[in-house]
């Protein structure tokens, strides 16, 4: 006599064949889910650099390269913004439209200005042209050629 097999429940071989299906499905997400955290990795750092910039663009606003050569300020936690400032040109007097010399000596200058974190590692590095003045105290001399 013949014995009849119960339909109900699953075989070795078939759960075997869905652990595989289900593996190779989840290969692809697994590398997705790398490339994601990569990439939120990058923008964390990018979004650091951007702010760096920005803290270091700020502090140009008031910088007068002529007065302050080199320099260095507190950034953030621990970290540092330090600047140092190149003439690229002679000192030359300003003028007043015709009417003779200005009351001010400027000079173009290029700020390299290096943000640092708490650790020392640089954050940013830019460099910009600015220009740097400082006050004559005879303004209608005539201009110093230097």
């Amino acid at each position: 006599m013949k014995r009849k097999q119960s339909a109900s429940g699953f075989s070795a071989l078939e759960a075997l064949v869905a652990v595989a299906i289900i593996a190779v499905a989840l290969v692809p997400l697994l590398d997705l889910q790398t490339q994601v955290t990569r990439d939120a990795v990058r923008q964390q750092a990018l979004y650091a650099e951007s702010v760096a910039i920005q803290d270091g663009l700020a502090l140009l606003r008031d910088l007068n390269p002529m007065a302050n050569e080199s320099g260095a300020l507190p950034h953030g936690e621990g970290g540092q913004i330090v600047w140092r400032a190149r003439p690229i040109t002679r000192p030359t007097q300003t003028t007043l439209g015709g009417s003779g010399y200005g009351p001010f000596d400027v000079q173009l200058y290029t700020v390299e200005i290096e943000v640092t974190a708490q650790s020392g590692a640089a954050v940013a590095a830019f460099s910009v042209d600015k220009l740097g003045w400082r006050g004559r105290s005879s303004p209608r001399s005539q201009p110093t050629r230097e």
